[in-house]
């Protein structure tokens, strides 16, 4: 190739560059909008594990409507657990391990599910004396993560959630809460609402829009060329 040809191919090729550039950015999923919010208190009603099952040391299933129902969440905590019922579906640390919880994930039992809102309530050993302070990190089905501010933890009512901004097409497939001490007692009330992991694919007009930048840039680039005078 000569020196001249290999100019032209360089000149064409950062013409081109410019609509595979724009083709690049169509095809990115828009997940700007995307977030997942945290908050205390109840958020709106849902629907209420009632039943937990314990299948390991650290893990335990929970079900909608009772012992039958659909497990549809799974709890994995760091200390040993029991599952107690006192009216309503408790996951409690052991007595015999001498210390709480410091941290516990929530994941969707179900690969292709996910939450859009999980509610619950961690709980210090009444008596204790302990005040301590936790954060919430969560993951959603686009592959980003958020963490959350401090909230206090406190004797009495802790109740916290985390929920995924509804139109984003987004759920949350996994929620750690981490305390500052390992003081968490027992793990109760908690609540749900499913959703589906919906993997994000580029919108056909957002195609459409890329590609037909690529006829008309490359159509200018050959032009230019062609009217460059002989070098």
């Amino acid at each position: 190739m000569t020196q001249r040809q290999s100019m032209r191919a360089g000149r064409w090729l950062q013409w081109l560059s410019v609509p595979i550039a724009l083709l690049g950015i169509g095809l990115t999923p828009g997940t700007s909008q995307a977030t997942i919010m945290f908050t205390t208190g109840n958020v709106t009603p849902f629907d209420v594990i009632t039943h937990f099952d314990a299948t390991s040391s650290t893990t335990a299933l929970g079900r909608l409507g009772g012992a039958m129902g659909p497990q549809v969440i799974q709890l994995s905590t760091d200390q040993p657990l029991v599952v107690t019922a006192n009216g309503q579906a408790n996951v409690a640390v052991q007595t015999n391990s001498g210390t709480g919880f410091q941290t516990f994930t929530f994941t969707p039992n179900a690969p292709t599910s996910g939450f859009t809102l999980i509610d619950f309530n961690p709980e210090i050993a009444p008596g204790s004396g302990t005040n301590t302070t936790f954060t919430l990190s969560a993951t959603d089905n686009l592959g980003m993560t958020f963490t959350s501010g401090t909230f206090p933890l406190n004797q009495g009512n802790n109740r916290v959630a985390a929920f995924a901004v509804t139109g984003t097409n987004e759920v949350i497939t996994s929620l750690t809460l981490t305390a500052a001490q390992a003081a968490v007692f027992d793990i109760r009330q908690v609540r749900v609402e499913i959703g589906t992991a919906v993997t994000p694919v580029p919108e056909p007009v957002t195609i459409v829009m890329a590609l037909s930048g690529l006829v008309p840039l490359g159509l200018i680039g050959m032009r230019r060329l062609r009217n460059r005078p002989n070098e």
